[in-house]
């Protein structure tokens, strides 16, 4: 008979180990969260109010990268794990 039960999320979120890796998981995503607002806010500003050499290429080359699929950026991403698998591996 199936009884469905919620005791593994109970064990998992009550230990001390679990907990520390989400605070760090969380600690790491504020600050880049904070860090990328710092950048893009003004980034953004000026090439949205301010003219300049080369704005409007710039603009242009944001918006092309809006229209790559998300699913392409993973094949060079799984190539630079491999490459930096096989420096790091151990013989």
């Amino acid at each position: 008979m199936f009884s469905p039960t919620l005791s593994n999320y109970i064990e998992l979120l009550t230990r001390p180990q679990y907990l520390r890796f989400f605070q760090n998981s969380a600690m790491v995503s504020v600050c880049v969260v904070t860090i990328t607002m710092l950048i893009a806010i003004p980034a953004a500003f000026a090439l949205a109010r301010m003219r300049f050499w080369g704005s409007a290429t710039i603009a242009t080359g944001i918006f092309l990268t809006y229209l790559v699929p998300e699913t392409l950026l993973f094949i060079p991403l799984f190539k630079m794990f491999a490459v930096f698998r096989d420096l790091t591996a151990f013989s």
